[in-house]
């Protein structure tokens, strides 16, 4: 399957960092059950983990 622009596999190997995260830290994580949730690029693992979250992308920044 291939996945759409800038949405990335979450994997604990190659996990998501600050330069990936908005000014805020955040980054959006997709999973199953929920859907795209927000979460700080530290918080990675646990989305990974206790969320089940498969894939993140960039957050976008508000408008201006």
């Amino acid at each position: 399957m291939a996945l759409q622009e800038h949405v990335y596999p979450l994997t604990l190997d190659d996990l998501p960092t600050s330069i990936d995260s908005d000014p805020n830290g955040n980054i959006l994580f997709y999973c199953e059950q929920h859907g795209w949730l927000v979460a700080h690029y530290e918080e990675a693992a646990d989305c990974l983990t206790e969320n089940n979250c498969t894939h993140w992308t960039y957050l976008p920044l508000p408008p201006r």
